[in-house]
């Protein structure tokens, strides 16, 4: 499932919500669906409320921000070449300022609030925090706010007013060792402004520290050089995940506050190409251009984090974005973070059978079991659901593969967990879902049960269900005689290629030709064999005949056939007589 993010509808042009009754519907309608175009009239009603229906307000914004975690701003006429407001979570931004402009929340309340939102990387947010801190004159030591901030945000390319503003407080406080360890750390940060404070860096060591500048600044160059050129390459990735608006109709009728909304998934060429754009993004930034994993693995870290809730808003309905960051969450050792990520994907994502299988695998792994059986039977009945409401739609054929894989999935949770018994009750749940359940349910189990305990019966008990149902797929069949043939089960797989053979096509029937031969030419003796040759040869000429000799006769075994003139002649006939 991709994401929409160009021709998206302006808000000017969606309706308009005149009275309260209006906004309730809309509400409520749009809390059952993220994907409702009426939460951008919402919004709209939400920020242009003055303090008329602060209440209701408020409400949309909660609503809102339950739906569209994180949600981007998009501004409709930036500034040539600053994008740099692109990932703010303009909801919560835009909540927050409500909030402290109401007199029914107390100091702590609010600020409890703005911790609570600060936990996802984003400079207006903690922009804002410090403009409402200073505006109450809190008692909270100011430069400890702003390294608490920094620690947040510090390494966004947009943060250097927040790092300028540090360096003032600093230098209020005469505090020169700490603002000189602030300066050397900020030039290996690629940030909008590094320029500015590589200036600010030489003539800070020039003046205080002028014996030593020269070396400190040589030794800081490499560093430095190597952010500018990471800023770089970073604007030519973001150009491309924040493209603006299509055309300039579009943005002269946007609103300059107007937020961007996850559209809903699409599939077009323009959401592919976004999300090929983030996953280059996300391998580049993994790719550490700033060299950190080695002397700075908190800081690599902060950066990959911030990279992927980027990717997870803006590209917010693509599931296998949410799986790879909650790959990587794993692959750093955090899995409370991991299923943390998993959890939102799938709220985002309900219907991921790619998320909701590795969230029932996260909850086998904290040994949750009735949470993971709850999941898989959710899992079976929406699907079963969908199957029955498809039946003539040719999504049944996907849907009826899904449920296959939620099936062998909890087959092989229960054999673990609980044993062959366990599994194989599930077993009967899909036996009675045929035709929902697809045939590779009953290969599954077969083999799940030979290969725990070598269960013969209990696998062929399966593979037989199976062919109540299934004896007319040719994979399905091939599949169960290719079983029986590696037990060395020779008169089974003799009954079962004799009783289907004739049922399939000439083209089917020679995958099942193809495995009998071989296993004839290995273990029969040779009045079978000779006895399978007169029938390929028959049904299919020599020349094929030939082939199968040559494929599977094998360096060690050798037949020798006297071919009449007459034998080939014959043979050539056979396919005219059949045209005939």
């Amino acid at each position: 499932m991709l994401f929409n993010h160009v021709n998206l509808p302006s808000p000017t042009l969606q309706g308009s919500l005149d009275t309260l009754e209006e906004v309730e519907q809309a509400l409520q309608h749009a809390k059952s669906d993220p994907r409702d175009e009426r939460w951008e009239s919402l919004l709209l009603y939400a920020q242009d409320d003055k303090g008329i229906n602060t209440a209701k307000s408020l409400e949309i914004y909660e609503a809102a921000i339950e739906c569209f975690p994180n949600t981007v701003r998009f501004f409709a006429t930036p500034s040539p070449g600053n994008i740099t407001m692109h990932s703010q979570p303009a909801i919560q931004l835009a909540y927050a300022k409500a909030v402290s402009n109401n007199s029914h929340q107390t100091p702590g309340e609010i600020e409890d609030l703005f911790k609570s939102y600060l936990k996802t990387p984003s400079v207006a947010l903690c922009t804002l925090y410090l403009s409402y801190l200073r505006e109450r004159r809190l008692s909270t030591s100011l430069s400890d706010v702003y390294k608490y901030v920094l620690d947040l945000v510090g390494h966004e390319a947009e943060s250097s007013p927040l790092w300028t503003e540090y360096l003032a407080v600093l230098e209020e406080k005469q505090d020169y060792t700490t603002l000189r360890e602030i300066l050397h750390q900020v030039v290996k940060i690629p940030l909008k402004d590094l320029p500015v404070f590589w200036e600010l860096l030489e003539a800070y060591e020039n003046k205080h520290h002028k014996s030593t500048a020269e070396h400190t600044i040589a030794g800081l160059l490499p560093s430095y050089i190597r952010a500018l050129r990471v800023y770089d390459d970073y604007q030519c990735h973001i150009h491309l995940l924040y493209p603006l608006s299509a055309s300039a109709t579009q943005r002269s009728s946007c609103r300059s506050d107007t937020l961007l909304l996850p559209a809903s998934p699409v599939s077009s060429f323009s959401g592919g190409q976004l999300v090929r754009r983030w996953e280059a993004y996300l391998r580049w930034e993994e790719s550490d251009p700033l060299s950190l994993r080695q002397g700075n693995m908190t800081a690599y870290t902060k950066r990959l984090r911030s990279a992927y809730v980027k990717a997870t808003v803006r590209v917010r309905f693509c599931p296998e974005l949410w799986y790879t960051a909650y790959r990587w969450w794993l692959s750093i050792g955090d899995a409370d973070e991991a299923f943390v990520c998993l959890k939102m994907g799938i709220k985002a994502n309900n219907d991921s059978l790619l998320l909701n299988i590795a969230l029932a695998l996260a909850l086998e792994a904290r040994n949750d079991e009735d949470q993971t059986k709850t999941l898989y039977q959710q899992l079976l009945e929406n699907l079963r659901t969908a199957f029955r409401s498809n039946l003539q739609h040719f999504a049944a054929d996907d849907i009826a593969k899904d449920l296959g894989v939620v099936y062998t999935m909890y087959m092989r949770f229960e054999l673990r967990k609980s044993g062959l018994i366990a599994a194989w009750s599930v077993f009967r749940q899909a036996m009675n879902d045929t035709p929902a359940a697809p045939w590779l349910v009953f290969e599954e189990a077969a083999k799940l049960a030979f290969g725990n305990g070598n269960n013969k019966e209990f696998a062929l008990s399966a593979f037989e269900a199976g062919m109540v149902h299934y004896s007319q797929e040719i994979d399905y069949v091939t599949c169960y005689l290719d079983w029986l043939i590696s037990i060395d089960d020779r008169t089974r797989a003799q009954t079962l290629f004799e009783s289907v053979i004739d049922t399939f096509s000439r083209e089917d029937a020679r995958q099942l030709w193809d495995r009998w031969s071989r296993y004839m030419y290995r273990a029969g003796d040779l009045e079978s064999i000779q006895a399978a040759e007169q029938r390929m040869a028959k049904d299919y000429g020599l020349a094929d005949l030939r082939r199968s000799l040559a494929l599977f006769s094998g360096a060690n075994l050798t037949f020798t056939r006297n071919v009449t003139r007459k034998d080939v002649a014959a043979q050539k006939a056979i396919p005219e007589q059949r045209q005939q």
